[in-house]
């Protein structure tokens, strides 16, 4: 996969996860249920909290360092857990407006970031032979698809209300 490709996907991504959310009431969007005992709002930063993470692993590989980030953290549903319990009473104006900004950044950042070192699976020792693009892949366009398969369905339930 290139980087203009994973950016097309994550911004494809995006604009059906707005479109879906396009319309829908802030109370629906507080509510829980929509993805578990999650509301819409939590979704959101949860997705928000793993891009941050991925921000911070690139700005850190562009630095020559290993990154340090719970993107590495086996426990990851300990830190989803935290996250979410830190984040849980945050306003959804608040929400929604980091929902944005971190997917700029995001963005911008992979957009700077060379391609060469994105793909080449063996800059980056700590990637153990696989391309660095690999874990932005999963981390970000899997991951929001995996979220946005579970909202379908809590839409359509909307609906059928």
């Amino acid at each position: 996969m290139t980087k203009d490709e994973l950016l097309k996907l994550m911004t494809d991504n995006r604009k059906q996860l707005n479109a879906l959310l396009d319309g829908v009431q802030p109370e629906e969007l507080v509510k829980p249920g929509a993805y578990g005992q999650w509301s819409v709002k939590d979704v959101l930063v949860h997705i928000s909290r793993w891009e941050s993470e991925m921000i911070k692993v690139l700005f850190q590989a562009g630095q020559e360092g290993k990154p340090q980030s719970d993107v590495f953290n086996p426990e990851f549903l300990k830190v989803n857990e935290i996250w979410y319990q830190e984040s849980k009473d945050r306003e959804l104006d608040r929400v929604q407006d980091d929902f944005i900004s971190v997917r700029k950044q995001l963005v911008r950042r992979l957009e700077e970031f060379p391609e060469q070192f994105l793909t080449d699976p063996a800059k980056y020792p700590w990637m153990k032979n696989h391309p660095l693009i690999a874990l932005v892949k999963d981390i970000v366009l899997d991951h929001e698809e995996e979220h946005l398969e579970g909202l379908k369905v809590w839409h359509a339930s909307l609906a059928a209300q």
